[in-house]
């Protein structure tokens, strides 16, 4: 299984995205590729509550989703998807967390970080960091 902490992707693109830890509580939170069919777009994405295993991301497209769906419903399903132990949030395009993902977060003890990037330039450029950390090696 091939697998990095967040704490070290954190590190290691902190100063491209500008990085910024809300609350750090299970930085060592591993990022996998469980399966070898899996691809590394599966393991980051925008908020997805089918698939909690991915580092979630969360934008102004997400924000708008959740005063669509209300704040309880949003709630109860951002809860759920922490619950099956989510590598990490991050906020993205200089959004304030809301109080629901922050409650959650610290409730669960995930790991919550922000950046002002935007959302599709955070998922793009870690799922090519994740691609090159994540990528089979053969020694010869």
């Amino acid at each position: 299984m091939r697998h990095i902490r967040l704490s070290q992707l954190y590190e290691d693109n902190r100063d491209k995205l500008l990085l910024n830890w809300i609350i750090a509580h299970g930085a060592d939170r591993r990022i996998e590729l469980k399966q070898s069919d899996n691809y590394v777009a599966d393991v980051v994405g925008h908020i997805n509550v089918i698939h909690p295993e991915r580092l979630q991301v969360m934008g102004h497209a997400e924000y708008a989703w959740a005063q669509r769906v209300g704040e309880i419903k949003f709630r109860n399903q951002f809860q759920d998807l922490l619950l099956a132990q989510s590598p990490g949030i991050i906020v993205a395009e200089g959004l304030e967390p809301p109080e629901a993902v922050v409650s959650a977060c610290e409730a669960t003890q995930t790991p919550l970080l922000t950046t002002p990037r935007p959302c599709s330039a955070v998922i793009d450029l870690l799922r090519i960091y994740l691609s090159r950390r994540l990528a089979d090696t053969v020694s010869m």
